[in-house]
């Protein structure tokens, strides 16, 4: 089942609400002979505590930024370990922070982060005084907390891929049917215009000299406006045959995703008008062609904006690289297709490898 961006949004709601639990615990704490000045330092731990666990997973454990969620994880860390010890013994606030690591931090990070808040845990319990099963109980608990967090995190990555790949068969579906369309127009509607006119022209030469000129007239008017038909059906099949910028990125992601190669996309162009998107979707074809056969490539990267009032597409990978400055006969075309609108094509080296393509067409509005 694909989950909705509202459930999603509701379970991190209850995770915000899960900070209740240090809450039920301050009346216990605050009842400690301790000095005013201590209870006061308790009651504004807690509070920062639950304005970082709040802010976390509002904001933190989403952000694109990795040193966010790092350092939010870090705060939420530092401030349950000292509520964990100046609880009662058993008490332990340090699985918040299992469960901030493993939701917060890419798999490869999480796992040992997690690991490491377990052992502190523990630690905390042995600084207490605790017995070994209330230790033993400590560590196993938030560390399955932890690797919990991280199952539901690849859990919600890969329900994102699942919204992405739905898109792009749906991208995938409306450029095939596209496709048809062009074809049954070519050959039904085609053919018959183009019957109609020969029709049309044999009946003209066969008519005698002594014909009446209003009935040559007519039939020369519907020749001509035949074959304005033919001329019309023959753009419109040319319209929809030209491949759409979205399109080509659909399916560049759904066949670099097949052969294990990563693909990153920044689309900041907006709606341009069809002959620079054809060229770039042209461009963005035979550049996903050529990563897919020649480069060996782990990661390829399409950037789209605009510069001026051009359309620009930088597309680059990771993979062996080429020779920059010469082209094949696809990114000759590409060239030849830029030129015909006043645009460019430049071919380079990669940073810090592989090969680089960027195009640049004038960006003519819809």
């Amino acid at each position: 089942m694909v989950l909705s961006r509202g459930w999603i949004w509701a379970g991190r709601a209850l995770l915000v609400c899960l900070a209740l639990i240090a809450v039920m615990f301050l009346p216990e704490l605050l009842a400690s002979s301790w000095s005013a000045a201590a209870r006061g330092g308790v009651i504004a731990a807690v509070a920062a505590f639950l304005a970082v666990w709040a802010w976390f997973w509002t904001r933190g454990v989403s952000s694109p930024r990795p040193l966010v969620a790092g350092a939010s994880i870090a705060v939420v860390t530092a401030l349950a370990a000292p509520l964990t010890l100046v609880s009662p013994s058993g008490r332990d606030a340090m699985f918040y922070a299992a469960l901030a690591a493993g939701a917060g931090l890419p798999a490869r990070r999480a796992a040992p982060a997690a690991v490491a808040v377990a052992v502190l845990a523990g630690v905390l319990q042995v600084a207490h005084g605790s017995g070994v099963p209330v230790v033993l109980f400590a560590v196993v608990n938030d560390l399955v907390i932890g690797v919990a967090a991280i199952g539901g995190r690849l859990l919600l990555l890969t329900n994102r891929e699942l919204l992405r790949a739905r898109a792009g068969v749906a991208l995938l579906a409306t450029h095939e049917e596209r496709l048809r369309l062009a074809r049954d127009l070519h050959d039904l509607i085609g053919r018959n215009l183009t019957v109609a006119i020969l029709k049309t022209e044999l009946v003209l030469a066969s008519l005698p000299a002594e014909t009446d000129p209003a009935l040559k007239g007519d039939l020369e008017d519907a020749t001509a406006a035949t074959r304005r038909a033919l001329d019309d059906v023959r753009s419109v099949v040319a319209g929809y045959r030209q491949p759409s910028l979205e399109g080509e990125l659909a399916s560049a992601g759904e066949a670099l995703r097949a052969a294990g190669i990563r693909l990153v996309v920044e689309n900041r162009l907006g709606a341009m008008a069809q002959a620079p998107a054809g060229v770039l979707a042209w461009a963005v074809r035979e550049a996903t062609t050529n990563v897919l056969r020649h480069s060996r490539a782990t990661t390829f990267s399409i950037t789209l904006r605009r510069e001026g009032g051009r359309a620009v597409l930088h597309v680059e990978d990771d993979g062996v690289g080429g020779t920059a400055g010469t082209a094949g006969s696809g990114l000759r075309g590409i060239a030849e297709r830029a030129a015909a609108l006043g645009g460019s094509l430049q071919t380079s080296t990669g940073n810090p490898r592989g090969f680089a393509l960027t195009v640049s067409v004038p960006a003519a509005e819809p």
